[in-house]
């Protein structure tokens, strides 16, 4: 009887048992798919997030610096979006100052353009003026040299004429 015993018992153990790897396989394969649901999940979202970041990227190569990731992932790539839109931020506002450099430059440009120009047209009009009075001089030179050179011609007449008058008086007084 004993034997009997031993043979119930073992045959209740391995019922048991089977009924408790039965349990353990409906426990691990619970386990497995709520992992594998949660994974795709995970990816799922990871995915949506990626697709996010590169919307975030071709938007902001379009030139749209207002584009920004929304998300509340703390991971790497909720990072990566945080980053992203830090980014976007310091490129809006050195755009924003460039613009403003820019604005001021070329208000400085147009207000030295038109210095220049005024100081052009005042350089113009003294270059007219003295090109005037440099012209009303040589022409007082050539009437000065006229006359002078009319003088040296006259008293080089005027010499001839007194050494001819000097010669006859000569010739006169021989004879």
């Amino acid at each position: 009887m004993p034997f009997l015993e031993i043979n119930q018992i073992s045959a209740i153990f391995l019922e048991k048992m089977e009924e408790k790897s039965n349990l353990i396989y409906a426990i691990l394969l619970f386990l497995i798919s709520f992992s594998v649901i949660l994974l795709v999940a995970i990816e799922e979202r990871r995915k949506r997030l990626l697709k996010k970041i590169i919307e975030g990227i071709k938007e902001v190569s379009k030139g749209n610096l207002d584009f920004k990731i929304e998300t509340k992932s703390r991971d790497e790539l909720g990072e990566l979006a945080s980053y992203f839109n830090e980014m976007t931020q310091q490129l809006k506002q050195t755009k924003s100052a460039l613009e403003e450099t820019k604005e001021t430059l070329e208000i400085k440009i147009s207000a030295r353009t038109k210095e220049l120009e005024e100081l052009a047209e005042t350089r113009e009009g003294i270059i007219e003026q003295r090109t005037k009075e440099l012209q009303e001089r040589l022409e007082e030179l050539e009437k000065f040299y006229q006359l002078a050179v009319g003088r040296e011609l006259k008293m080089i007449e005027l010499k001839k004429r007194i050494k001819e008058l000097k010669e006859k008086l000569e010739k006169k007084q021989k004879r």
